[in-house]
């Protein structure tokens, strides 16, 4: 039952970011054009991803490319089984309105060490959300943050 509702759920976010690229493809054209200050304050998000693992936190946007946060970390698996911690990175966002980051987390994968991960996505509602996907090979997390 567990893997059944972790499969659907991974199938919700997957079609949440699937539709929200679109949309942000869809009004660009009546959209001013986007940049790096697009993004810019701290916006709230949740991510699932492929290794049995979601978090929540707080990511904080400079409207130049930089970004900060904290997060907090349930693991399906694995000791410990919760943690939470920081990340920083860069970001930039084109002027359709596509976002890359790259972020680097402490403690990484499994609660432990380090680990730096890219992700691709859009931002929404003129900066006011944006959608995300790891971009790394093998790994399929996704996830959503709104502007607070």
């Amino acid at each position: 039952m567990r893997k059944t509702t972790l499969a659907s759920l991974t199938f919700l976010i997957a079609s949440l970011v699937a539709l929200s690229v679109l949309y942000v493809q869809h009004s660009k054209a009546s959209g001013p054009p986007f940049s790096d200050g697009t993004l810019s304050g701290a916006y709230v998000f949740s991510v699932y991803g492929s290794l049995s693992a979601d978090a929540t936190g707080i990511a904080n946007f400079d409207g130049a490319g930089n970004v900060t946060g904290s997060f907090f970390q349930n693991l399906d698996a694995g000791s410990p089984a919760q943690c939470s911690g920081s990340f920083s990175g860069t970001y930039s966002v084109d002027a359709t309105g596509r976002l890359s980051m790259t972020l680097t987390f402490t403690p990484g994968d499994n609660c432990t060490g380090t680990s730096t991960r890219n992700f691709v996505g859009g931002t929404v509602h003129n900066g006011h959300a944006f959608v995300f996907a790891q971009s790394d090979f093998g790994q399929t997390s996704a996830g959503i943050g709104i502007e607070q």
